[in-house]
């Protein structure tokens, strides 16, 4: 006790409190500059709505322990309600955690420490922050430390006086009212107290802190009632999961480097300077504690073996081993809990940790106060010394200069802002007009609390069916001209895109931007608006179904195509199915796709949560890339998991591929064209006149190499500088190192479906082509080069030409044969590695094809391969391109031969006896098979399979 006096004694007398009255008050001026600057953002506009409830309702309402909206309630009763003044109450209460931090630290090190720890806790960005902000969280800082402060009372100082035990119960229930994340710390407070004090015997201490806790928890009794009835959003800790729409939740490491972050700058940040100087204050913090741990542990062995009759750990190690358990604690049950409910914890929510953090900091720091001149004649420990000294001083730097820094990037402007709510609120009513519709998916609090326009706004519950929500919305927006869809990044809300499909096929998306974390969609309407009819399916994709479709007939080139797809779980699915849909040109290229994880209609779960013949529609909106050309599309649809798709399936079992064809649309000329191609279209561009009135923009050629056989495709990008403009055929020209052309494409732009007299003045094409390299090129460098009528040729750049790898001698055949198919190859004989097969052994089957095409084939065809059972269904297959993918139909010659590997896997585990095999080959287009010489579908192979499980 006589140590712990000595050190609480020790200071700068002369000062006095002067130091402390300085720091407080920079404290202050800091949380209160620019205080309502800012707009609320959603919790605080979220914990204002409810603080505001008449006083009976708030307990009902609130979603978390009540205490601050208690507060807040009183407060907005005689306050202004701007800003400023509104987020007051917390300004004060931060401004008050400096001085808490310096108790602490005074009681268990001396006034030096305390007064670094006050200044710390004075600049600590985290701190100002939520000082700043309308929420619990500068509450929850310093009551963390004075809940420390009765620690160094009644624990480390021993002192057993009613005033602490009175000021502890109040500080542990404020604690439990405040905030569910109260509780950890709370834990480990009460748990490290107690063991001291078993330990050291001290019974009658030991009854006074029992009482407390029981009197805490029957004080916190009724707020337990609420949660027991399924209020209070316990739940959201509890139940929470990620929800598949949500791809990636970042891992444990990266928690723990984000809340490092978080309490050293103050923010998430990407700052380059902010993160080097974090990364440099962790390693000047963790060298400085490593020299305190062993004496810390040492400090707390003594305590708990009660030895050397210290019984109360009267040196500083003892005093490092308290704040480290008090703070660490905490912290990696934050970590646990993390773990066990990813996404659940957010840095803030550890904001009791703030406290001991700066006191800790203030300690390593603490280092530096020693003198540098030997006090021994040991060179040893004089070196030593030094180092720590050194390591404390570099502490202080390091944090100064990261705190500070995150200070002046905070308060000049490029820093963390909370999203501008008062500016989209401004930017909606502009919007709406007065003749317009706001809609939310959710109950946006601090829109609400801003946007202050006549027009409608309508708060949408997305859970209770498309059918009924449509039912509801629809004649409500009947006559409106204008919706404004506000979709806020962090409210999972209509994640299968309901509403915007639902606006999209009744009207026109006119302008998509993002401002204040918000998508913002506005959408000019069409009348009559309704629910379109789905048109009936019957798809197989075991264990899916795809029952429904709906698309437009035609969509405007600056329009998203908004298709419908009805899905049912036939059987219950193990993993959770994803569905891909595509746009397909007329060369099956992918002109624009939409990915999206099938969810349940009334809760957004994934196909695994399904029961058996459950139905949900999902819904996609495929973005045309500008530029895109009026034609003919193709629309197709697959479904998957990770990387392996679902087969569609015909009527025996058979697997026909892996995408299913939806139907054909139209797209049309849009109304308008930017100026140019964006920045993200991966073009080479040119910006040249190719003809007159007819600019090139750009090109792209992909790939930049090909065998002689193979295509290269080339990607146009069009502008019409007039209109009409003639009917230009561009042609492009592939020409060798040699000076021989290996390679001619001449057509209008977009296979020949939308030529150049139907463009208009400003129009942007995107013009796809593929040239054919002659199967007797040279290997070598080529060039390729574009012309038009009326203008210069133009050089797209060079390709290489890679030598062919083809046989034309048949090798030795296990099972010869000979076989027409279509007028493009014969099947000269095949292969089997076994004339037994089961699920653990696949059968390797080996096709030998000769090619009889007198010219190059131009449909890539695919080779099917299936093991059929007694009764003529597939129980095991592979389909795939000739070669592995390596060998094309495309880039055959006649006669040349090619070797063919497929292992074929098992879709029905439970087969057994005899089986035969069946080939041939189909346009996975269109998938219509080749007919054999004798006009069948397949080729039956002269063998007998034997299946066993």
């Amino acid at each position: 006790m006589a140590i712990m006096r000595k050190r609480n004694e020790e200071g700068l007398p002369h000062w006095g409190a002067l130091p402390l009255i300085v720091v407080t008050a920079a404290g202050l001026g800091l949380r209160l500059w620019n205080l309502g600057a800012q707009s609320l953002w959603f919790d605080e506009a979220q914990t204002l709505s409810v603080a505001t409830l008449p006083l009976e309702r708030i307990a009902q309402q609130a979603y978390r322990p009540p205490l601050y909206h208690y507060m807040l309630h009183f407060w907005a009763m005689i306050a202004n309600h701007g800003e400023f003044w509104l987020r007051l109450p917390s300004a004060l209460l931060g401004a008050a955690t400096p001085v808490a931090a310096y108790l602490v630290a005074a009681k268990l090190y001396g006034r030096k420490i305390g007064l670094l720890a006050a200044a710390l806790a004075a600049i600590s960005p985290t701190l100002i922050w939520y000082s700043q902000e309308l929420r619990m969280y500068s509450l929850l800082a310093l009551e963390y430390l004075i809940l420390l402060y009765t620690f160094a009372r009644l624990i480390v100082a021993g002192d057993q006086g009613c005033k602490w035990f009175a000021l502890l119960f109040l500080a542990e229930v404020i604690s439990l009212y405040t905030h569910y994340f109260a509780i950890p710390f709370l834990f480990w407070f009460v748990a490290l107290s107690m063991g001291v004090l078993i330990a050291r015997r001290e019974w009658r201490s030991l009854r006074s802190w029992l009482a407390v806790q029981v009197a805490a928890a029957v004080a916190f009794a009724p707020w337990l009632a609420v949660i027991l009835q399924g209020r209070g959003g316990a739940s959201d800790y509890v139940n929470a999961e990620v929800l598949p729409v949500v791809t990636s939740v970042p891992g444990l490491k990266e928690f723990v480097s984000q809340s490092w972050l978080f309490y050293a700058t103050g923010a998430i940040t990407d700052n380059r300077l902010l993160r080097t100087l974090s990364i440099v204050a962790a390693i000047c913090l963790a060298g400085a504690l490593a020299t305190l741990l062993p004496g810390a542990a040492r400090a707390m062995w003594r305590v708990v073996r009660n030895k050397d009759g210290d019984t109360h750990g009267g040196d500083a190690s003892w005093s490092d081993a308290c704040v480290v358990a008090l703070a660490g604690g905490p912290a990696v049950t934050a970590l646990a809990i993390y773990q066990l409910r990813p996404g659940v914890v957010h840095p803030r929510h550890m904001m009791m940790v703030a406290g001991p953090f700066v006191i800790l900091v203030a300690r390593a720091a603490s280092h530096m106060f020693g003198g540098w001149l030997p006090e021994s004649s040991h060179l040893a420990k004089w070196a030593a010394a030094s180092v720590r000294r050194v390591a404390g001083a570099a502490t202080l730097v390091a944090f100064l200069a990261t705190f500070l820094v995150g200070l002046w990037l905070a308060y000049q402007g490029s820093g963390p802002k909370r999203p501008d709510v008062r500016g989209l609120a401004r930017t909606v009513q502009n919007l709406v007009g007065g003749e317009g519709v706001v809609l939310l998916p959710y109950q946006d609090y601090a829109f609400d609390y801003y946007y202050h326009d006549s027009g409608a706004v309508y708060r949408l519950e997305t859970t209770v069916g498309d059918e009924g929500l449509a039912g509801w919305l629809i004649p409500r927006i009947q006559n409106a001209r204008r919706v404004v869809l506000l979709n806020w990044v962090q409210a999972f809300v209509d994640p299968r895109g309901f509403l915007p499909w639902l606006l999209q096929v009744n009207g026109r998306l006119t302008q998509r931007f993002w401002q204040a974390e918000r998508w913002v969609s506005v959408y000019d309407l069409f009348g009559p608006l309704s629910m379109p009819v789905f048109s009936a399916l019957g798809v197989r994709m075991d264990p899916l179904r795809l029952r429904g479709v709906y698309f437009p007939a035609s969509v405007p080139a600056d329009q998203a195509v908004a298709v419908a797809l009805q899905w049912e779980v036939v059987n219950r699915a193990a993993v959770d199915y994803s569905a891909t849909v595509r746009v397909l040109d007329a060369d099956g290229q992918v002109i624009a796709a939409d990915d999206r994880v099938l969810l349940g209609e009334h809760s957004s779960v994934g196909t695994s949560k399904w029961p058996p013949q459950t139905k949900a529609n999902n819904y996609y909106l495929l973005h045309l890339p500008p530029g895109t050309p009026p034609a003919t599309y193709t629309l197709v649809v697959s479904a998957y998991h990770g990387s392996d798709g679902l087969d569609v399936l015909n009527a025996q079992g058979a697997a026909v591929g892996r995408f299913q064809t939806l139907g054909t649309f139209k797209v049309t000329p849009a109304a308008a064209y930017p100026d140019t191609f964006p920045d993200s279209v991966p073009m080479i561009r040119v910006g040249r006149l190719a003809a007159p009135g007819l600019a090139l923009e750009g090109y792209s050629v992909d790939p930049p190499e090909a065998q002689p056989g193979e295509s290269v495709g080339v990607t146009l990008y069009w502008k019409a500088l007039t209109a009409p403009l003639p009917a230009y055929q561009p042609e492009l020209r592939v020409v060798s190192a040699a000076g021989t052309l290996v390679g001619r494409q001449q057509s209008a732009p977009a296979y020949g479906e939308y030529p150049c007299d139907r463009w208009r003045r400003g129009e942007l094409v995107i013009d796809r082509r593929h040239v054919r390299i002659a199967p007797s090129a040279e290997a070598g460098p080529a060039t390729i080069a574009l012309s038009v009528e009326g203008g210069g040729a133009i050089p797209l750049g060079g390709i290489a030409l890679r030598a062919a790898d083809r046989q034309f001698t048949l090798p030795a055949i296990q099972h010869p044969m000979d076989v027409g198919l279509g007028d493009i190859a014969r099947l000269k004989g095949y292969s089997v590695n076994s004339e037994a097969a089961s699920p653990g052994a696949p059968l390797q089957l080996t096709l030998y094809w000769q090619a009889t095409n007198d010219d190059p084939v131009s449909v890539s065809y695919s080779v099917f391969t299936h093991l059929l059972d007694s009764n003529n269904r597939v129980i095991a297959q592979h389909d795939g391109t000739p070669g592995g993918g390596n060998l094309p139909t495309t880039t055959w010659i006649k006669d040349q031969i090619v070797v063919d590997s497929h292992e074929l896997v098992f879709k029905n585990d439970q087969y057994e006896g005899e089986a035969v095999l069946e080939v041939g080959m189909y346009d996975p287009k269109t998938f219509q098979r080749l007919a054999t010489s004798d006009g069948d579908d397949k080729v039956i192979l002269p063998i007998k399979i034997t299946v066993s499980r």
